[in-house]
């Protein structure tokens, strides 16, 4: 079943903006989550942004990718 709206193939584009890691370090352990864009015809997703390190990596990765972040 499909949900309304949604294009009954795939036509979805995914992105890796920033690949996630956990790290040992002298102060504890440092993560940062795996950032994904999808991009569905007019639909931009972007799945769990709020663990990097750098925003501005963030925000450069997304902007090569397609849409900037102001989109």
């Amino acid at each position: 079943m499909t949900e309304p709206g949604f294009p009954e193939t795939g036509t979805a584009r995914i992105h890796v903006l920033h690949e996630g890691y956990v790290r040992e370090v002298r102060e504890g352990n440092r993560v940062a989550s795996t950032v994904v864009l999808i991009i569905d015809g007019e639909r931009v997703i972007v799945v769990d942004p709020g663990m990097v390190a750098d925003r501005s990596d963030l925000v450069n990765a997304l902007a090569a990718a397609g849409p900037g972040p102001a989109t």
